[in-house]
């Protein structure tokens, strides 16, 4: 079994305060976009969560770095939501889910944007995908962003409304224009974490399932239009999982 090695180590700050983590990296022709959420001052001096995009050489040396927020709103950000994975799209560009929550205004007052941006991390558009107004009494949430092979989107994550029913994950569908087509709830799970297209066009889902007696991790396999075909749970208490991937035999890794 070949050893791993460690190629170079790149360390990105300081940051103006914790709370920031690394979200995905993505590799290009001479090196790599390291994608980031980062809590930093507004111009109202209120801390908020940006999506930063790094470039780095193959060496890992720092070349240049932006903040993406140009031309939209920023009540999209809050200490602890914030953004989920970038995937790159079939057009150069890249993708991501992004949560919009301001509970500074209206405590339930939510919604889950699709944000498009270049590899400069210039904008290329924003479409709102799904919104509850603060009245409802609904959190909601991205997880993850995929596009799909029909070069629409899909968006994993999950809904929780006050008082009941407890929390679900949820996997929304759009087109390649961002308009929603469908929008499912997996009853007896409680957060989708991880998505990947299957070959038949459905979608294998991961998470995690919190509860008082049991808590594990699930894979849901669906068919194109997001109807539960089957569902198996692993774990056990404290257990969760993240990602899940569809290798090129056929068979489902989730870690």
């Amino acid at each position: 079994m070949a050893q791993a090695q460690v190629t170079f180590f790149t360390d990105f700050g300081p940051q103006q305060y914790s709370g920031g983590k690394g979200c995905s990296v993505t590799e290009v022709a001479d090196g790599y976009l390291v994608f980031s959420q980062e809590l930093v001052l507004d111009s109202v001096g209120e801390l908020r969560t940006h999506l930063m995009v790094r470039k780095i050489d193959l060496n890992g040396q720092y070349q240049w770095e932006n903040e993406i927020n140009q031309g939209v709103e920023r009540d999209y950000n809050l200490t602890g939501w914030g953004v989920d994975p970038v995937c790159a799209t079939m057009d150069g560009n890249y993708a991501c889910g992004i949560t919009n929550f301001d509970h500074a205004t209206v405590l339930y007052d939510g919604k889950v944007e699709l944000y498009r941006f270049d590899a400069g991390g210039d904008t290329v558009s924003t479409k709102t995908l799904l919104a509850f107004p603060g009245t409802d009494s609904v959190l909601i949430a991205a997880q993850q962003t995929i596009q799909t092979a029909d070069s629409g989107f899909a968006v994993a994550g999950w809904e929780h409304r006050v008082p009941a029913p407890p929390t679900v994950g949820t996997l929304l569908r759009t087109d390649q224009h961002g308009d929603t087509l469908w929008y499912k709830r997996y009853p007896g799970t409680s957060y989708v974490f991880g998505i990947a297209e299957n070959f038949d066009r459905g979608f294998l889902l991961t998470g995690e399932k919190l509860g008082q007696s049991w808590n594990g991790y699930f894979l849901i396999r669906t068919d194109s239009l997001g109807q539960e075909l089957w569902r198996r749970w692993y774990g056990g208490y404290l257990d969760a999982s993240q990602q899940v991937h569809l290798a090129s035999d056929g068979n489902i890794v989730t870690w």
